[in-house]
């Protein structure tokens, strides 16, 4: 009787591993995942604020053009120009960003959320197999006492 509950057991015990694993492998590709999507977004921001810059300094004025820009104050105005552009595209990442790790946060939640549910069920059938041996303990011992009378 003891082998065929350690039997039982065994099985359970397997699934636990075999479950807890699974769990950790899940979690490190979230993870992984997770932080690709952000380095993609990053990336995307810094090469167009490099394609941007390098457009802006081949289109610079140059000779008597750069010389009027700077005499009438136009030089300036459009460098206060792409300031604003580009504290408005650094905002929009920003915000972008913020969005994507909103979402990731209520992710990793519900993947925690998932794998408590699975070693919950887990550990169900554990303290079920734990209910039988019992009883399979007590019937056995009261037979024994029932067959000693």
């Amino acid at each position: 009787m003891k082998h065929s509950q350690q039997e039982r057991r065994a099985a359970v015990e397997r699934e636990r591993v075999l479950l807890s694993e699974r769990q950790q492998q899940q979690r490190v590709s979230q993870q992984h995942e997770q932080r690709a999507r952000r380095d993609a977004l990053r990336a995307n921001y810094v090469k167009t604020a490099h394609e941007i810059r390098i457009a802006r300094y081949q289109n610079r004025p140059s000779g008597l053009a750069a010389f009027l820009g700077r005499v009438t104050g136009i030089e300036h105005i459009r460098k206060v120009l792409h300031r604003r552009d580009d504290a408005k595209r650094l905002d929009a990442y920003g915000k972008a960003l913020q969005t994507i790790k909103a979402q990731q946060a209520v992710d990793v939640k519900t993947l925690d959320v998932r794998l408590k549910l699975q070693t919950k069920e887990v550990s169900r059938k554990q303290a079920a197999l734990e209910k039988i041996d019992k009883r399979e303990l007590a019937a056995f011992m009261r037979d024994q006492r029932t067959a000693q009378r």
